[in-house]
C-alpha cells in the first residue's frame, strides 16, 4: 500500500525500551546528516538521554536475552521442510555477529564516555528546562561553534562506542517488524478491537494507515488484547472527536 503512515504499539517492556533506544540513536544521528547546529545539539541530547538509559537498565543483557530468544525460534524452524535454510543460515550469523559484540561490550571499560568530564556537565545541564546558555555552560558553547568537521568527528567517535547496542537495537526490531504479514482490517465507526490467542508470542503491533485518511489512531493493547480508536485530524477543536467514519486500515502482528 502506496503512501501510508505506520504507528506501532509494543506488547512488552522490552520492546517498548528498544523501539525508544532506535529512536534516540535515530536522532543522534542527526548531527552527522544535517550539519547545522540544532541538528548537533538534538544529536547530543539524545545522546545522553541514551547514556541515562543505559545508567539505569541493563541494556546488553536484554539485547543477549533477546538475540538468543530470536535464534532459538530459527533454530526450531530449520526442521520445517518448507523453511529456507540459506536464509535461516544468514540471519543466525548476523544474530551471532549480534551475540559477540554484545558480549565484548562494557560501558564502564569507555573513558571517553564514562570519565568524558564535558558529556558528564551537560547531562546534567540537559536536566532543566531549555538547553545550555553561553553563561550558564560556555564550553558547550564553544563546543558548538567548533568547525562542522571537529563536531562530527567527535560525535561519530562517541557513536561508535556504543555501536555494539545500536547495531543489536537495529538488527532485532528488524526481524521482529518483519517476521508478521499485514492483513486488511476495518475499524467500523471509528473503532476496532482485537482478541489475541492464549500462549501467543506477539510483541509488536504495526497499523498502516493511508496518508489521504484524515484521521489518526490511538491504540492501547497489552498481551490478552487490543484496542483501536481514531480520532478525526483536526487543530481547530480544543478536544478530538471520535470519528464516526468507517475506517480501513492494514495492520501487522509481529511475534518472530
Amino acid at each position: 500500500m502506496a503512501n501510508t503512515v505506520t504507528y506501532e504499539l509494543p506488547l512488552n517492556e522490552r520492546t517498548r525500551l528498544f523501539l525508544r533506544l532506535e529512536h534516540l540513536f535515530n536522532q543522534s544521528a542527526q548531527g552527522l546528516e544535517e550539519g547545522k547546529n540544532w541538528a548537533f545539539h538534538l544529536s547530543l541530547n539524545s545522546l545522553c538521554e541514551i547514556l541515562n538509559i543505559l545508567d539505569r537498565i541493563d541494556i546488553k543483557s536484554e539485547a543477549l536475552q533477546e538475540t538468543d530468544k530470536i535464534r532459538n525460534c530459527l533454530f526450531a524452524l530449520q526442521d520445517n521442510p518448507q523453511a529456507d535454510l540459506n536464509v535461516i543460515e544468514k540471519v543466525v550469523k548476523r544474530l551471532n555477529d549480534i551475540h559477540t559484540g554484545l558480549l565484548h561490550f562494557s560501558l564502564t571499560s569507555l573513558p571517553s564516555i564514562r570519565k568524558n568530564e564535558f558529556l558528564t556537565q551537560l547531562r546534567q545541564r540537559l536536566k532543566g528546562p531549555g538547553s545550555p546558555l553561553s553563561y550558564d555552560f560556555p564550553a558547550y558553547h564553544h563546543w558548538l561553534h567548533c568547525s562542522n568537521g571537529e563536531k562530527v568527528a567527535q560525535l561519530r567517535a562517541w557513536l561508535e562506542d556504543l555501536a555494539p547496542i545500536s547495531e543489536a537495537i537495529y538488527t532485532l526490531l528488524e526481524l521482529v517488524r518483519s517476521s508478521g504479514m499485514k492483513q486488511r482490517c476495518l475499524a467500523q465507526q471509528g473503532r476496532y478491537h482485537q482478541q489475541f490467542e492464549k500462549g501467543h508470542q506477539l510483541r509488536l503491533v504495526r497499523l498502516h494507515l493511508e496518508q489521504e485518511v484524515e484521521a489518526y489512531p490511538e491504540m492501547s493493547g497489552n498481551r490478552h488484547r487490543m484496542n483501536v480508536r481514531f480520532f478525526q485530524s483536526t487543530s481547530d477543536t480544543p478536544k478530538s472527536e471520535l470519528t464516526k467514519s468507517d475506517i480501513p486500515f492494514d495492520i501487522t502482528f509481529c511475534k518472530v
